[in-house]
């Protein structure tokens, strides 16, 4: 199998990256299980012994048989197959496993791009991304060049310098490489490409890095080096280079490549001078053996590979290639050309008529880091692109742009997370970002996932994965994690201000850490240990801030040094009495924390108990005041005392929680804020999920049921009919089931609600006899919880809110004279409300609708005095409405709309039109300071539309 890869039944191979894919679909596979996959592949229905899959893929057969099941049973799990029918593993008892599956070798990519997104985001390009890999033609091509020189001089060696974000790499693997594997090659032909990254070493060191990655040399088909372990084939790395490299040689016309990348990391690394030096000699060998060995560094590394007498050999012989930045016309096709593969469009705005390619274009050729931060920003444009393939300005500008995507993004993530996760933000950031100890450059470093020693540390990386900023791969066979990019440590605020604070101290840690390694390499002596000064106050300082992160051994030889130069051997005696009297100290302590705990325990007691008195009978008393300050006051202390409570996962504590993003969902909603209001409630929606279904206490379901019914009407406002009568009915199943066990007047109102919301739904698809019978089962239901408590106006205003949208109902089918009745019965409601209780301003708000629906029904019976009449008296309520409460957007836009209703039920004047004209610019302006709100835009609309009818009435006078 090449490595280019192969069809496998319904899945494509990708070997150089370990990975199963069908369509959109990706599936990782550790080396070793892609290793037994290709074997099996080799041979194709035919049975392989699981001795001969341990001898070839594992070296040995002393391990037994258990890794051979595991790999298979990866495998299997990956490509969806059944030990029991199976479709591509096939087992025979007793004798071993074959593929049952067709085994197809594939041929390049043609020029359209299938392969999900054309823009590689953070990642670099690889060999099967040359097909989308655009703007580096002439850079390519002059690298292929110093490539030739160098074979005909002898030793096929070149190194690719620049700066971090420059696309060394993807130069490389997606620009060179491919070339070169093409058939009839010329006199660089490559048929095995391996690829070695020095940022991902492990424990193997250098050597054992590099003899891990030719284990995968193939020629033919068949491995170079079968039967032999990473370990063994390393000791002859260092002890006989010019025989591994003579077994490297190729007899043919075609030729190994090893692609060395990052090598920075190999100045940074634990390795001595002395395996450093060997690894340069080794890799001296094999180019002279013509195998071709590239290599990548950043250039501001440069004077330590000057220090290597095979680079600077190489730098003499002209093998250094240095990256110039992409000029105009190349990052063009960067951004154009992927797009046309993967058959994409670029939006043009309507009202400056830029095209967002020729926008992206701009902004990029100003950016430093301009290739990691303009794929970026394109693989998020199309992550979030419309159905058609469209790339939209709307999503570039809520990213912040090129320059601020990746921070933008990054701290989306990160605040969208709990406060625990947050929190660990910090100790992450200490795992993933080295300093030089003598050129201050910050480099990435690949940590280990057991590094993290919390839940929350492993919730934020993992988050942070997902969204393809962290990446998480397999380092020597240790789950490992680090930054997608190092652009990241650069353009996102966050991170760069904490790496500038603590710069000193990751220095002092790339130091320490390398004598740590050193000290346990020798054993663990003590003449290794920190000596007195600077050196040792350092690591003390280090382990008192704990703020950057050690490794065990690290932390174990500054401790110790810090142990020998303060104490010495009188340390152990003053340690033993300590540790006895802390042990009665800790006794003590213990009894007085029992007592303190108890006491904890009754004031969080009594502080839910306040909490759900906050939250619940306290909200509902201010709601018909509308006061949304004080509504905002209440969820901002609710929330104030989640966050100093701490993350507790009892079904108390998340209903509180839920609550309270509820209660600022709805001050977000009522304040003009949807996207605020939508990220609250879908808080809510994670708070709650893990007793979704499985819960039946009341608050729980009731608060899930608001959330859902939320999120309906705000997916409703948005147009999104389906998804918002998908929230509604989960609303009304949780509500009826409520209402079923406690059969009182509050939730059959609440079931009334949620029949109003999907006639609402019924009504923006213009269904209107369907909406009429939702609004009438509602009026049943409020009728009812009205006549149970006339004592409650909530009930009385429910029944005339269902009175109105039947009214709105009937007035669509036509049926003016109902509509008329209902609109009629729910003034007569809502004037009772006001006047029993005047100061409430939710039964004056809806007092206003109500006269508003009242003129609009008499207008469509021509009675236009009438009308005239029922709307003034709403304005002048809604006027009143904003002087008492000027945040409610809300209202004053209704206000707007009542003035214009009112002047179109006047006769058209001059004197209308100067007064719409004012209405028109004051419109505007708001809508100007809101551009995203799109009831603004269509206030403005309306505003538009009614100025050009007055116009023409006056007009045809």
């Amino acid at each position: 199998m090449n490595h280019r890869g192969f069809r496998f039944g319904e899945w494509h191979v990708e070997v150089a990256g370990n990975a199963l894919r069908m369509g959109e679909t990706r599936v990782a596979l550790e080396p070793r299980a892609m290793d037994v996959l290709r074997y099996l592949c080799r041979h194709p229905h035919a049975v392989v012994p699981a001795e001969e899959l341990l001898e070839k893929c594992w070296g040995s057969t002393e391990l037994g048989d258990n890794p051979v099941h595991k790999a298979i049973a990866q495998l299997r799990k990956a490509l969806g197959d059944s030990s029991t029918d199976p479709r591509y593993i096939e087992t025979v008892r007793k004798r071993g496993y074959r593929a049952i599956a067709e085994v197809v070798e594939e041929a390049p990519r043609p020029d359209a791009w299938d392969g999900g997104s054309p823009f590689r985001g953070l990642a670099a390009f690889e060999e099967s991304h040359a097909a989308i890999f655009f703007g580096r033609v002439q850079a390519a091509t002059r690298l292929r060049q110093t490539v030739l020189d160098q074979v005909s001089g002898g030793c096929a060696m070149a190194l690719v310098l620049g700066a971090s974000g420059s696309g060394k790499t993807s130069l490389v693997r997606a620009g060179l490489l491919p070339q070169l594997m093409v058939a009839n090659g010329g006199l660089v032909a490559v048929d095995c490409p391996l690829h070695m990254d020095c940022a991902d070493l492990g424990g193997s060191g250098l050597l054992g890095a590099l003899a891990a990655v030719l284990l995968d040399a193939e020629r033919d088909g068949a491995p170079l080096f079968d039967g032999v372990d990473a370990v063994s084939l390393g000791r002859r790395l260092r002890d006989e280079p010019a025989a591994v490299a003579a077994a490297l040689s190729p007899p043919g016309p075609t030729r190994l490549a090893v692609f060395v990348d990052r090598l920075e990391a190999v100045f940074r690394a634990a390795a001595g001078d002395a395996e450093r030096a060997a690894f340069f000699h080794a890799l001296d060998r094999l180019a002279r053996a013509n195998v071709l060995v590239l290599l990548a560094c950043r250039n501001d590394f440069y004077p330590q590979l000057m220090a290597v007498p095979e680079m600077m050999a190489l730098k003499t012989r002209g093998g250094h290639f240095d990256i110039d930045p992409p000029d105009g016309a190349g990052i063009a096709q960067m951004v154009r050309e992927p797009a046309r593969a993967a058959r994409l469009t670029f939006e043009r705005d309507a009202g400056t008529g830029a095209a967002l390619d020729d926008v992206l274009c701009d902004a990029a050729r100003a950016s430093p880091d301009v290739l990691p931060l303009l794929q970026y920003c394109l693989d998020e444009l199309y992550r979030q692109r419309g159905d058609d393939g469209l790339l939209r300005f709307d999503v570039f500008r809520r990213l912040g742009g090129i320059e601020g995507a990746l921070g933008v993004r990054a701290e989306q993530v990160v605040a969208a997370l709990p406060a625990a996760q947050q929190a660990a933000l910090p100790h992450v950031l200490s795992l993933l970002v080295a300093v030089g100890d003598e050129q201050h450059a910050v480099t990435a470093r690949r940590p280990a996932w057991e590094a993290l020693a919390t839940e929350p540390q492993r919730e934020l990386v993992r988050a942070l994965v997902d969204a393809r900023l962290l990446v998480s791969e397999l380092s020597g066979e240790v789950p490992c994690f680090g930054v997608a990019h190092e652009a990241l440590l650069r353009r996102w605020p966050r991170v760069a201000d904490w790496i500038e604070r603590h710069r000193q101290d990751l220095q002092v840690r790339t130091r320490v850490t390398a004598q740590a390694e050193r000290w346990a390499a020798g054993g663990k002596p003590k003449d290794l240990l920190l000596p007195r000064g600077s050196q040792v106050n350092g690591g003390r300082g280090l382990l008192a801030a704990g703020e950057v992160t050690l490794t065990p051994v690290a932390r174990e030889f500054v401790q110790r040094s810090v142990n020998r130069v303060k104490l010495g051997q009188r340390i152990v005696i003053v340690v033993m009495m300590l540790f006895m009297l802390l042990a009665v100290l800790a006794g003590v302590l213990g009894l007085r924390a029992r007592t303190a705990q108890h006491e904890a325990e009754r004031h969080r007691t009594e502080a839910e108990s306040l909490m759900g008195f906050m939250l619940g009978d306290f909200a509902d008393r201010l709601r018909p005041l509308g006061r949304l300050d004080l509504l905002d006051s209440v969820s901002g202390k609710a929330l104030a005392y989640l966050a100093a409570a701490g993350e507790r996962d009892s079904l108390t504590a998340r209903v509180q929680r839920a609550g309270t993003l509820n209660l600022i969902a709805e001050v977000a909603t009522a304040r003009g804020q949807p996207d605020k209001a939508r990220q609250a409630l879908e808080a809510a929606q994670v708070s709650l999920a893990p007793h979704a279904g499985s819960t039946d206490d009341p608050g729980a379901l009731e608060t899930m049921s608001v959330t859902a019914s939320d999120l309906g009407k705000l997916h409703l406002e948005r147009g999104e009919h389906d998804s918002a009568e998908r929230h509604f009915r989960q609303s009304l199943a949780l509500v009826t089931l409520l209402a079923k066990r406690f059969d009182d007047a509050n939730h059959w109102n609440q079931v009334a609600n949620l029949h109003n919301s999907l006639g609402a739904v019924a009504m923006a698809r213009k269904e209107y006899d369907k909406a009429a019978g939702h609004f009438e089962k509602s009026v049943a239901l409020n009728r009812r919880a009205a006549a149970s408590r006339p004592d409650e106006r909530k009930y009385a205003g429910g029944l005339a809110n269902s009175l109105q949208w039947l009214g709105e109902a009937m007035t669509g089918s036509g049926r003016h004279a109902d509509a008329a009745r209902c609109h009629a019965e729910e003034g007569t409601l809502l004037e009772a409300l006001h006047r029993s209780a005047p100061d409430e301003l939710l039964w004056r708000s809806r007092l206003v609708y109500a006269l508003w629906h009242q003129g609009n029904a008499r207008l469509d019976e021509g009675r236009r005095p009438a009308a005239l009449a029922a709307y003034t008296r709403a304005r002048e309520l809604a006027a009143d409405l904003t002087t008492r409460d000027p945040t409610n957007q809300q209202w004053q836009v209704d206000l707007m709309r009542l003035r214009l209703r009112e002047l179109e039920a006047q006769p058209a004047t001059p004197q209308v039109v100067r007064v719409l004209e004012d209405l028109q610019r004051q419109g505007t302006a708001m809508s100007t300071a809101d551009p995203d709100n799109p009831e603004l835009r269509e206030l403005v609309g309306q505003l538009r539309d009614g100025m050009a009818g007055v116009r023409a009435a006056v007009s045809s006078r």
